[in-house]
């Protein structure tokens, strides 16, 4: 009866596996199939205020990059300022101090730069956020103004 009993579970584990198998081929194909089908709306003059803000459009001046956060030094920035809520230093040098950008729809100012090291290590570019209550990394777009 044991042997009888362990086969019926595993018959059962391997129907259940092959129906999740059937619905995941038959779905992705599905979705393929729509991808091919799918023809975006046709709009006749419609005037966008800024497509930079829009999450499915990515413009020239906009990148996706590492974003960390600093807390107090007690030094100043490489501008020569005192650190500030709004500052953010940055590891791409092409970037001039003073520029402003836009980190999830906030804007700071670059003053500061971070450490080489940091260009090497990763390959997004990082924007290091001067905050009084530092937290945790995330990825997000960049837009340069």
């Amino acid at each position: 009866m044991k042997t009888h009993r362990h086969l019926q579970w595993y018959l059962l584990l391997a129907v259940v596996v092959l129906c999740f198998v059937v619905i995941w081929v038959v779905g992705v194909e599905t979705v393929k199939g729509l991808e091919v089908e799918y023809e975006a709306p046709r709009t006749a003059n419609l005037e966008l205020v800024d497509p930079c803000y829009l999450d499915t459009v990515v413009c020239e001046n906009e990148i996706i990059a590492r974003i960390t956060q600093y807390g107090w030094t007690g030094q100043k920035m490489a501008s020569g300022k005192w650190p500030y809520v709004g500052a953010v230093a940055t590891s791409d040098r092409s970037i001039a101090f003073g520029t402003k950008v836009v980190i999830d729809g906030k804007e700071y100012v670059v003053e500061d730069r971070t450490a080489l090291w940091v260009n090497e290590q990763f390959d997004l570019p990082t924007f290091d956020i001067y905050s009084e209550q530092p937290s945790g990394l995330i990825y997000s777009s960049v837009l340069i103004n």
